[in-house]
């Protein structure tokens, strides 16, 4: 070997500084102590190259090792026996040994990842277990739509640090089997206060389908206020069930140029709309206390029946004129 330095012998052993090179192999005989890094004398300032890959050094606490591309990083020491407890390790997942070498055996633990999973398929209300047997403490969901789970009412109360008494209730049916297929939803207050705020029904007859929105039995002032910006959308919206019993009221303002549409209940796509013209004043349009016909310029022979308006040309018609001052009545008849 070579020393670029000097070496000096002394009843302690050698002495080694600066670099110490070998071009081949190096024997030592007895104990090496080693202050900073094992090829060179400490130096913070050293730095962790590929050249140095692979070197090993002691910091006064641990060791540390060069990669050769990253800093000096700590070396641990671990055991590459396989001996790991299998229970350890969820089941289906391979087993390594603390240096991170497959063992070529699988876990036995509880795996949750696959209980989860099988809750879907394992039978409504049975115990769900993995894929090594484990119990996994879940029940099963599969099939449980077909059968049935009595649950009574479902409160629901304020959160945690709300100073809200309220609660809301959903029940399906009344006691002694009444509406038994119905939704109720109920106002909870802790001081004692219940009622009945609405009932909700599945539709299911000839040209109807889904769900109906009513008062609760006994309940004839219940009123359902939407305080916001709503829009009814569909083929067909049905407001009421019967005349005796329906009613519609309109308090605010009907948007639009056209807002409603008549088709007289057929659906052969001929409609009747309603249209109003841009209001540049205030205007009023009053509906008599009286039965009768609605008179336009394309019916104006529904008039002829009315007293005191017979005969021809008893109206005219002005189309697009506003001053009567412009219109040639017709000739007297002969």
């Amino acid at each position: 070997g070579g020393a670029d330095g000097w070496v000096a012998m002394s009843d302690k052993g050698y002495t080694i500084k600066h670099n110490l090179v070998s071009e081949s192999q190096l024997k030592v005989e007895g104990d090496v102590k080693v202050f900073g890094v094992f090829i060179s004398k400490p130096d913070d300032n050293l730095q962790c190259t590929a050249e140095r890959t692979g070197s090993l050094r002691w910091n006064d606490k641990f060791f540390e090792s060069c990669d050769g591309k990253t800093d000096w990083q700590p070396v641990e020491f671990c055991s590459r026996d396989c001996a790991v407890n299998a229970l350890s390790v969820p089941c289906g997942v391979a087993v390594k040994n603390p240096c991170g070498s497959n063992c070529q055996q699988s876990g036995t633990g509880t795996n949750m990842r696959q209980c989860i999973l099988n809750v879907a398929y394992t039978t409504c209300g049975q115990p769900v277990s993995d894929m090594c047997g484990n119990p996994c403490g879940l029940e099963g969901q599969f099939a449980c739509d077909a059968t049935r789970q009595d649950y009574g009412g479902m409160v629901i109360r304020a959160l945690s640090g709300s100073q809200s008494t309220a609660g809301y209730e959903f029940t399906v049916g009344r006691a002694g089997n009444a509406d038994k297929d119905t939704l109720f939803l109920y106002y909870k207050n802790l001081g004692g206060i219940s009622q009945a705020l609405t009932s909700i029904t599945r539709i299911d007859e000839e040209g109807a389908s889904g769900v109906l929105f009513a008062k609760p039995p006994g309940q004839s002032s219940a009123t359902l206020r939407v305080s916001m910006f709503a829009e009814l959308t569909g083929e067909y919206i049905q407001l009421g069930k019967t005349k005796a019993a329906s009613n519609v009221y309109f308090d605010g303002v009907i948007d639009k140029e056209c807002p409603m549409t008549f088709n007289s209940g057929e659906t052969d796509g001929n409609v009747t709309r309603l249209c109003v013209e841009t209001p540049n004043a205030q205007r009023t349009i009053t509906l008599p206390n009286r039965s009768g016909y609605l008179v336009t310029s394309g019916n104006r022979e529904d008039i002829g029946s009315l007293p005191g308006l017979t005969g021809d040309n008893v109206l005219v018609y002005t189309g697009q004129f506003r001053d009567i001052g412009d219109i040639s009545p017709p000739p007297p008849p002969p």
